[in-house]
């Protein structure tokens, strides 16, 4: 490894110490800029829609998932038609754009809709009570944004 180059593994973290150490991380991100642009996401337009200025669209497209963001986006490229996107969560917070900060996504309700299995025979044996997390964005991107750069396939005898 490279001389000057500091790794840190924060995956057994947990409790307080976490928390800060994440909210430090997150401020910090957030006020010098370090990751991503802080003009890259649209400006929230909830303000104008509840004042009732603009309350006619085209198109009306529910959840900012990499999906509903991809046909917003191709929608919005016709001048003459107006599309609203909505979305349930917020702007993804810089710690998104890190892969070794995925467990931090596990219980937060800001990211993530805390989706549970239910018990079945054939999936999560490994855990206790064989129960796990589902874990589905909440925010712009929808899971794409916090899914660690993993690709999930379907099991073909669910289907």
């Amino acid at each position: 490894m490279p001389t000057g180059i500091i790794t840190y593994d924060i995956t057994q973290l947990q409790g307080a110490f976490a928390n800060a150490f994440l909210i430090l991380i997150n401020t910090l991100f957030f006020n010098v800029k370090l990751i991503g642009e802080y003009n890259q996401y649209p400006v929230d337009a909830s303000p104008k829609l509840l004042s009732e200025e603009e309350t006619i669209f085209d198109f009306i497209i529910v959840g900012a998932g990499a999906a509903g963001c991809a046909l917003a986006n191709r929608l919005s490229e016709q001048d003459q038609w107006s599309v609203l996107l909505l979305e349930a969560g917020d702007y993804p917070q810089t710690t998104s754009a890190v892969p070794g900060l995925f467990p931090t996504f596990y219980e937060s309700t800001l990211e993530t809709w805390q989706y549970e299995l239910e018990m079945d025979k054939e999936v999560c044996g490994a855990y206790k009570n064989k129960r796990c997390w589902m874990t589905r964005g909440r925010i712009l991107g929808g899971t794409s944004s916090i899914n660690n750069l993993h690709y999930f396939r379907g099991i073909d005898s669910l289907f």
